[in-house]
């Protein structure tokens, strides 16, 4: 399979995604996510790690906690990268985030 053939593949995903609701506001695969960004299944494992690690050690957490981790894989990530990340984790891994995906997009929202 060459280079061609994987971008036909992953625009295929979006579209499947974009048609169960995906967006830029409602995470529906994280995985697509990390496609995106171009980040590989070893920073998946590795950034699953790292959001279960402040969702089990803290009582409390924000979005800033989040970011340093991204920051590692996107220097340059957005508020808006870090609310699509929480939110696909929230959804697809990590329920113990759900109440806190919902806060902070509507937060986004209502800047």
């Amino acid at each position: 399979m060459n280079e061609s053939d994987l971008q036909l593949i992953k625009k295929t995903l979006n579209e499947l995604a974009s048609s169960a609701g995906h967006s830029q506001l409602n995470t529906k695969s994280i995985s697509l996510l990390f496609l995106d960004f171009g980040l590989n299944n070893d920073d998946f494992e590795e950034m699953f790690i790292s959001f279960n690690q402040i969702v089990f050690k803290n009582e409390e957490y924000n979005l800033q906690m989040f970011r340093e981790i991204l920051r590692k894989y996107i220097p340059n990530c957005t508020d808006l990268t870090v609310i699509r990340f929480i939110d696909g984790f929230a959804k697809n891994y990590i329920p113990e985030l759900l109440l806190f995906s919902e806060e902070i997009k509507t937060d986004f929202i209502n800047r």
